[in-house]
């Protein structure tokens, strides 16, 4: 017998894609990084013009870089000397912005 799918509920994602998107979401769970990936949202950086703006240590701010790095979250682009990151794609920083503003209506109802 055939299976019907609702046409209001799309077929689910495959669990590769649940366990990439929870590695993901784990990368960000940080306040801190979730603050760089709204900076970034904004711009490009450098370690050095993150570490000023979130009054960080700039060992401490390359060690977030790292890990949302290697989660894919962040890229790094070499111009000469320096190294800026960026987001890897930019929605992110507008998904992490939608979520602070329903938790500040959650939070103000």
């Amino acid at each position: 017998m055939r299976q019907v799918r609702s046409r209001r509920h799309p077929r689910p994602a495959s669990s590769w894609m649940f366990e990439r998107e929870a590695h993901a979401l784990r990368a960000m769970a940080h306040p801190k990084r979730l603050m760089i990936v709204d900076l970034l949202a904004h711009s490009a950086a450098t370690v050095t013009g993150l570490a000023e703006e979130l009054d960080l240590a700039m060992p401490n701010v390359s060690q977030h870089l790292r890990v949302m790095r290697d989660q894919g979250i962040v890229r790094a682009e070499r111009s000469g000397h320096a190294v800026r990151y960026r987001l890897s794609n930019p929605a992110l920083g507008g998904c992490c912005a939608r979520i602070r503003r329903i938790l500040s209506q959650s939070y103000a109802e």
